[in-house]
């Protein structure tokens, strides 16, 4: 094996990357859209409930 093709291979090493910290946003009416989302689901176990004759669990 020659001098240059000792030397030729390329390294990558830990100090060659570069990392950005990602950020992650949330839409402005993603709470009050989740609170509809709750809403709507506390509405179809109340109906799920009364359905089977069962006592409301809250």
């Amino acid at each position: 094996m020659d001098q240059q093709s000792k030397t030729s291979g390329s390294k990558t090493t830990a100090s060659s990357y570069s990392y950005e910290p990602a950020f992650i946003t949330l839409p402005d009416d993603y709470e009050e859209r989740e609170n509809e989302k709750a809403d709507l689901l506390e509405r179809r176990l109340l109906r799920v409930e009364e359905a089977l004759g069962l006592d409301r669990l809250t």
